[in-house]
């Protein structure tokens, strides 16, 4: 589904009510492939309308954030990154809430500067808790104005590519292992 597959609600509902049942250096690692296939699948449909420039501009920031982001994955012991998640959830609650009726809309000009921090950011908190990267992404993107189809496609393929570093990264990770 789009929803599930742009990190924008389903995959910041389900990694917090997982980590309930099951320690979440597991859940992030089967979020992170299930974004994948889900968003493979609304790539392939408009892969057209990708603002690749975009993407070439955010990529080397989100790649930076995802190496850090495995850093912390493997540095931390679960218990810490669950607590971690647990203030993450409450703070994007918060957000979420404050933001509901007035999305955050600032001048392009004002966020174009912020996209490189805004995407490595995203990175290390999509790699760390196996979702919550969207918003970042969402933030930085609606300044650009793309339409609708256009923004939903770059945005699933810049966490697309972001799941693929993960899904490798994982790989290497000694929690993991």
């Amino acid at each position: 589904s789009d929803v599930c597959s742009s990190d924008l609600g389903g995959q910041t509902v389900a990694v917090p009510l997982l980590t309930l049942m099951m320690p979440i250096t597991l859940v992030v690692a089967a979020i992170t492939v299930l974004t994948v296939a889900s968003s493979i699948v609304h790539w392939l449909q408009d892969w057209r309308r990708i603002a690749w420039r975009e993407i070439a501009r955010l990529m080397p920031f989100t790649l930076l954030g995802v190496v850090g982001g495995l850093y912390l994955f493997d540095y931390f012991d679960p218990r810490i990154l669950t607590r971690a998640l647990g203030v993450f959830v409450i703070l994007y609650a918060g957000f979420a809430l404050l933001t509901a009726s007035q999305p955050v809309a600032a001048p392009a000009r004002i966020l174009r500067p912020l996209g490189p921090v805004f995407s490595a950011a995203a990175g290390a908190i999509g790699t760390v808790f196996g979702s919550g990267a969207g918003p970042l992404y969402v933030i930085y993107l609606n300044s650009l104005r793309l339409e609708k189809d256009a923004f939903r496609v770059t945005i699933t393929t810049i966490l697309t590519f972001q799941a693929f570093v993960r899904v490798a990264g994982d790989r290497k990770s000694t929690r993991l292992n």
